[in-house]
């Protein structure tokens, strides 16, 4: 059913496009609804396009820099939500995200675990030290640096909070990294994360 509601909306979003293409919330909505279907190559044409005519628009500069990372271009997915961090000083998500690429990407030409330090504890004070997702990329932050025993301390919270609200998948998965920062060693994200369809904000 959730099949068919995207195909209807990709005719719907087109021949409004054709009435206005410079219509940024279409091509935006357009880039979704391909995304969901997992035509990202193509949602990422839309998502641009959006941005082509309107530069400060904060949901296609999020879906574009989700659709990039997807495809493995995390340089370039970087500068969307670095964009997104200025248009939204005040929201968790974009730095939370840029913390967790910085440290952990394979490519040592991306890693940058200073800053990926900064980025995490921004968001970490932005939610009070209470989001596990953001307290892991803090942990893996700290183990990027070389800070093992902050990183061990983190990520054990992570793994408290994570329990406390149910989420015993994310709890796992820190519960691995933990056993690395233990033996001192970061943790590194695989080269090639599944390309599955995205889900974008509106």
């Amino acid at each position: 059913a959730s099949r068919q509601r995207h195909v209807e909306a990709v005719s719907l979003l087109k021949r409004a496009l054709k009435i206005d293409p410079d219509y940024a919330e279409a091509h935006n909505g357009l880039g979704n609804s391909l995304g969901a279907q997992g035509r990202i190559d193509q949602a990422i044409d839309h998502y641009r396009q959006a941005l082509v005519s309107k530069p400060d628009h904060a949901p296609a500069h999020y879906n574009l820099g989700h659709a990039l990372r997807v495809m493995g271009h995390t340089k370039q997915s970087l500068t969307h939500f670095r964009k997104l961090a200025s248009l939204e000083p005040q929201n968790p998500e974009p730095l939370n995200i840029m913390a967790w690429l910085l440290a952990t990407d394979p490519d040592v030409d991306v890693r940058d675990g200073p800053e990926s330090v900064e980025l995490a504890t921004r968001a970490a004070e932005l939610t009070q030290y209470k989001n596990a997702p953001i307290l892991d990329s803090l942990a893996a932050a700290y183990a990027a640096t070389g800070e093992f025993d902050h990183a061990v301390t983190t990520a054990q919270k992570a793994i408290a909070l994570a329990a406390s609200v149910q989420a015993s998948e994310l709890a796992g998965k820190i519960v691995g990294r933990l056993e690395r920062y233990k033996r001192a060693m970061p943790y590194r994200r695989p080269a090639q994360e599944q390309r599955t369809p995205i889900s974008g904000r509106g």
